[in-house]
């Protein structure tokens, strides 16, 4: 009977081992695949931002600007 046991541990033993090799390297698989999940999340927002940012700044190049005799004709009528 120790003889069948002592045939069938190092191949039971091989395997213990060689599953939890395999769970760990599931594990930090998973986790590289949620870090880049994060970082593409990053990208994607700098990416939202900068064409918010764009479109603001091409709003406020839009809008008319006034002559400094025109801002001065405001001030003496106490408009501005």
């Amino acid at each position: 009977m120790q003889a069948i046991l002592a045939l069938l541990a190092r191949p039971l033993i091989e395997a213990a081992v060689s599953a939890f090799g395999q769970v760990l390297l599931d594990l930090f698989q998973s986790w590289r695949d949620h870090e880049d999940a994060v970082a593409l999340g990053r990208a994607d927002a700098v990416q939202e931002a900068a064409v918010a940012t764009q479109a603001a700044a091409d709003r406020m190049a839009n809008v008319p600007l006034l002559s400094e005799e025109e801002i001065m004709k405001l001030l003496r009528e106490g408009k501005a």
